[in-house]
């Protein structure tokens, strides 16, 4: 049995987006997932879209908009205090779509090293997937400054193979639980972005 991972979504106002992603994670390959699904204080016609979902997913509902932070702490929330808590939480944006291997190489990628925390993906542009958004980041530590080297850049191949950036994007972002239950939540102080 493959290990078990929550997918936490977070939607605001982005009913077509948040549709088009879960229709993606329909085809997904993995076996052992299941889907919570944040809304963040949206519009009446985003809440109706989006509430007849199919069993897989379970639906939140925030009176307000609690930002990536505090939207997704809910989702993570809800996904602890589970009967059966899972083995790795997945953050994934709303505006995305999966390749349907993505979840296996992540998790094997996760699952590979028990010094492995986090791992995300390479993401491609939607608009032009050949083009790389980014593989990771580094921090420039004198400015503070976040740089992404793959960004812009044509998909080749190039960066087929596990690096360790400083930090990988909250667009696509599997933790493993126990490092969750270690080191706590995303920190509020952050509405969405840093």
């Amino acid at each position: 049995m493959k290990p078990h991972v929550s997918i936490i979504i977070v939607n605001w106002n982005g009913a077509a987006d948040t549709l088009h992603c879960l229709a993606s994670l329909q085809a997904i390959t993995y076996p052992n997932y299941s889907i919570i699904l944040v809304d963040n204080g949206s519009r009446p016609d985003d809440r109706t879209a989006l509430q007849p979902l199919h069993p897989q997913v379970q639906y939140i509902q925030n009176e307000r908009n609690l930002g990536f932070v505090g939207g997704n702490n809910i989702g993570i929330n809800a996904a602890l205090s589970s009967a059966t808590p899972p083995d790795y939480l997945l953050l994934l944006n709303n505006d995305t779509t999966v390749a349907p291997d993505f979840l296996e190489a992540m998790v094997d990628q996760a699952a590979a090293d028990s010094l492995i925390a986090i791992v995300g993906p390479k993401i491609l542009l939607m608009d032009r997937p050949t083009v790389l958004q980014t593989v990771g980041d580094q921090l420039n530590r004198q400015t503070g400054r976040m740089l992404s080297p793959a960004e812009g850049r044509v998909d080749t191949g190039q960066y087929n193979i596990p690096s360790f950036p400083d930090f990988v994007t909250g667009a696509c972002l599997l933790i493993k639980t126990e490092v969750v239950k270690k080191i706590g939540l995303l920190d509020n102080a952050f509405f969405a972005y840093w």
